[in-house]
């Protein structure tokens, strides 16, 4: 599986370089936003997201997928979606609470030993959603990023096959930060800051997700990840039940966010920010690959920050 990290940074396309600007939408060439506690800086056409705290420099975690796979019960891959050349159509939904940035995509899918063999297709759709502000009574997280995966219209290949996500993480800058074990049954993967050791960004694993069939009900069902942890790079295989070949839709999450120090410029952190329940990173979506996104410089993009 670490083959599979490597593999996410060779795959993804270099871009021209962006400035990232003030807590409002960037249209343009690698855009990114910031509610003024996290900052998100994305790829300009794969759904790939950098994640840190705003305005501290050298640091952040970058997030991607690597593909989409259905196994068979013995967990031999039968049909996946590609890795590369995919083409996504990028929308910008911000609302006035919400910063959303979408990306759809329709991808073949074909086994996994001859991708010129079709299988069929399936639509996928991530949203990465943070949240503008404050609001009193609202319970959302300013500090987490909010990643809602939707795919439907998987070509099954059995009814008694399940669901793999593929999912490639790194720091975004290995020579400040590093990733921390994973214990056994943990679903939170944590990045480290390699001077204090204290963690600065961390990635949490939904463990259940919503499938519909084609009586349109929904129906939970469990999602278990399956950790492949470096220390300047990680990966993950999320797998959707055990037997959920009977759906025709899936909806995910899981979140990316930034920890905070107790206080900020002296004053509580809760003066800033208010932690709600868990937020959501669905992220799936096939043929991205993870980048060092906020490397300085960047290849995706040059985000000029003050150092704290």
């Amino acid at each position: 599986m670490a083959v599979l990290a490597l593999a996410l940074l060779l795959a993804l396309p270099s871009g021209a370089s962006a400035r990232v600007l003030a807590p409002s939408w960037i249209d343009g060439t690698g855009p990114s936003w910031s509610n003024g506690v996290v900052l998100c800086v994305f790829a300009p056409s794969t759904p790939v997201v950098a994640v840190s705290a705003a305005g501290l420099a050298d640091s952040g975690l970058t997030v991607g997928v690597a593909s989409l796979r259905e196994e068979t019960a013995a967990t031999t891959p039968v049909a996946v979606t590609p890795a590369t050349q995919v083409t996504w159509t990028v929308t910008n939904r911000s609302s006035s609470s919400w910063y959303d940035l979408s990306y759809n995509a329709t991808l073949p899918v074909a086994p996994p030993a001859s991708a010129v063999t079709s299988l069929g297709k399936v639509d996928v759709r991530l949203d990465f959603l943070l949240p503008v502000r404050y609001v009193e009574g609202v319970t959302e997280n300013l500090s987490a990023v909010t990643m809602l995966l939707s795919v439907s219209g998987w070509p099954w290949q059995s009814a008694n096959d399940h669901l793999v996500i593929a999912l490639g993480l790194l720091p975004a800058f290995a020579g400040t930060e590093h990733f921390a074990p994973v214990g056994t049954g943990s679903t939170v993967l944590a990045s480290v800051s390699n001077q204090s050791g204290r963690t600065l960004e961390y990635f949490a694993a939904g463990t259940q997700g919503v499938t519909q069939g084609p009586s349109g009900a929904g129906t939970p069902v469990a999602v278990q990840p399956d950790w492949a942890v470096g220390a300047s790079a990680a990966s993950v295989n999320l797998s959707v039940g055990s037997s959920a070949g009977a759906f025709t839709s899936l909806n995910y999450s899981a979140t990316v966010g930034v920890v905070l120090p107790a206080t900020i410029a002296g004053l509580p952190l809760s003066d800033f920010i208010l932690v709600g329940g868990t937020a959501a990173l669905v992220v799936v979506v096939v043929g991205i690959g993870v980048q060092r996104v906020r490397r300085r410089p960047s290849d995706l993009v040059f985000v000029e920050e003050e150092r704290r």
